[in-house]
């Protein structure tokens, strides 16, 4: 099959399939299982803390947190991150009764 063919059958450029198929010539073709992506910096344990906080006081803002988080520990965190943490979790605001967990036979499962 020509490769302007292939490239536009999987919506790439044709250099991308000209570079895939001398990489895999040279046998250096290789195959990413996930995006590599930039690691956390925020550390597990200070994950945990956040969600304990969220248990404690679920109606207290994201910022509110985030204050509270770096006075606690000194590790500075932004709202957002902490908005990002809880939806990690599945966690989802509710007005009136705050941030709250999904029941247990609720998490979502990825379907295959």
């Amino acid at each position: 099959m020509p490769i302007h063919q292939v490239a536009q059958y999987w919506g790439v450029h044709r250099n991308t399939v000209r570079r895939y198929v001398q990489q895999d010539a040279a046998g250096t073709l290789y195959f990413v299982g996930q995006p590599t992506g930039r690691p956390r910096k925020l550390a597990p344990e200070l994950e945990l803390q956040v969600l304990a906080q969220f248990d404690a006081d679920p109606v207290a803002s994201l910022r509110e947190h985030a204050r509270r988080l770096t006075e606690e520990t000194g590790v500075e965190i932004s709202y957002r991150t902490i908005g990002r943490i809880l939806k990690r979790h599945e966690m989802t605001y509710q007005r009136g009764r705050g941030w709250t967990r999904p029941a247990p036979d609720q998490t979502s499962t990825p379907e295959k």
